[in-house]
């Protein structure tokens, strides 16, 4: 006799898949990152990412070998959690270009974080502008997934040919392009991109008004 409730798919939350996609692809990275051929397999991840989850058969492996089950699409088209891992692998491999002794996987650091660093390098008074670089604004501001992909993958080459080039967190992307799939989710997305890229700690505004007000009459 068949056991039909233990058959059925266990529903998971949408912040315990997040935490699947992310952790997913950062194992991925740095598998890729350690392997000996991993030129090569950067090459098919780069040759994929115009394509769909499971066009190329090349990236077949390293993109489905170890997928977390319960984020595995049921029928003809791809879940968002395949989108997503499928899309900052992708990412990765545009971004790790050319980059052959430094690692463009940066855990801890946001794809906000390294555009604000980003802006950081191309302000000409060392301060961060009040609206982020216009490439990251399309990307937040796309109204389809493939129009945010297309301004993703601008905005990371351009990171990995700045000078010095900037890594950020494949993880974490994974799972913000997880999420931003989701009209729920994704103002929460956007949310936490505009604290990353923009915020400021105190003492660091404080310093800045410090150098005004050490100057005669304030600064002015």
């Amino acid at each position: 006799m068949i056991d039909t409730e233990s058959a059925k798919p266990q529903r998971i939350s949408h912040w315990q898949a997040r935490s699947m996609v992310s952790a997913y692809v950062d194992r991925q990275v740095n598998w890729i990152w350690g392997r000996s051929d991993r030129a090569g397999v950067l090459a098919n991840l780069r040759r994929a990412v115009n394509l769909t989850p499971g066009d190329a058969v090349s990236t077949w492996g390293i993109e489905f070998g170890t997928f977390p089950e319960k984020l595995l699409g049921q029928g003809d088209r791809p879940s968002k959690a395949e989108s997503a891992v499928h899309a900052a692998l992708t990412l990765y491999a545009i971004h790790q270009q050319s980059h052959h002794s430094t690692p463009m996987h940066h855990p801890g650091r946001s794809l906000a974080a390294a555009v604000r660093v980003l802006a950081l390098q191309l302000s000409p008074d060392n301060r961060v502008p009040e609206q982020p670089p216009h490439r990251f604004t399309a990307l937040a501001t796309a109204g389809s997934q493939a129009e945010l992909l297309n301004h993703a993958r601008g905005l990371i080459r351009q990171l990995g040919t700045s000078k010095p080039p900037i890594p950020l967190d494949y993880g974490q992307l994974a799972a913000d392009l997880y999420s931003i799939q989701y009209s729920s989710s994704a103002p929460g997305v956007r949310l936490r991109w505009a604290r990353e890229f923009a915020f400021t700690p105190p003492a660091a505004t404080s310093d800045h008004q410090d150098q005004r007000t050490d100057q005669p009459n304030g600064g002015k």
